[in-house]
């Protein structure tokens, strides 16, 4: 069954998401990794804890030992210069470690293939498997949850089972409000993950959450799996 960790406090639901981002690479390191590979959720509700993730002491500490590889896992086909592009909200937001305000990157940011989309999921695919293999699995998968149950570019049920296949690594896909047009990791890609983090906030979201920790049809339940830690900032309705 998925975990629930609830605060009511915004610092004590980042760092509790700190924390557990470090244990994943720790985890990592534990195995004998040379490198941990993360992939992370676009919108702005993860930007605070990416920002806190780039000006963690432990973690700067823990790139000196194993390669941090952050991967975006979904985006938005808009101009790659446009500011609602995830990559660069994820990009400004961890700027700290990939070297915008150090000089020195501590980390790399793998993002969306520029052009069409059926060629950028094709081109993403291809990275992804050359970087972790033809069976590819990520150390920590970082998602969202909306308030209708979507998580990364997974918007519908149809659209999760069209990703829920070992092949399907990446794939386009529409939602249901501007840009309509999305990419996304495919649904077994993310479930597979060694851990899946699932970041939300907001009381909107409540009832949604209940509904998918009790295993409802929703996207966000399918994708992220029964081994998943939802952390919840309950910040009212």
């Amino acid at each position: 069954m998925p975990r629930l960790l609830k605060s009511f406090d915004e610092a004590a639901w980042i760092g509790g998401a700190v924390e557990a981002v470090t244990a994943a690479i720790v985890g990592a390191l534990e195995r004998g990794q040379k490198r941990f590979d993360a992939s992370l959720s676009g919108g702005t509700t993860p930007a605070p804890l990416y920002a806190a993730l780039a000006a963690s002491p432990a973690v700067a500490g823990l790139a000196a030992r194993i390669g941090l590889h952050f991967w975006v896992g979904d985006e938005r086909d808009v101009p790659a210069d446009a500011p609602d592009r995830n990559g660069a909200v994820i990009a400004a937001a961890l700027a700290g470690i990939l070297g915008a305000a150090s000089g020195a990157a501590l980390a790399t940011l793998h993002r969306w293939p520029e052009g069409g989309r059926a060629a950028a999921c094709a081109r993403y695919a291809e990275e992804i498997r050359a970087a972790l293999g033809p069976e590819p699995v990520f150390d920590l998968a970082l998602l969202g949850m909306g308030a209708d149950g979507h998580t990364a570019g997974l918007f519908s049920m149809d659209q999760v089972r069209a990703a829920d296949t070992a092949s399907a690594l990446t794939l386009a896909t529409r939602a249901p409000s501007p840009p309509v047009d999305r990419m996304t990791m495919g649904a077994a890609l993310l479930r597979r993950s060694r851990s899946v983090i699932v970041l939300l906030r907001g009381g909107a979201k409540a009832d949604t959450l209940r509904a998918v920790l009790s295993g409802a049809p929703f996207p966000a339940a399918s994708v992220a799996g029964p081994g998943a830690v939802f952390h919840y900032l309950d910040s009212g309705r």
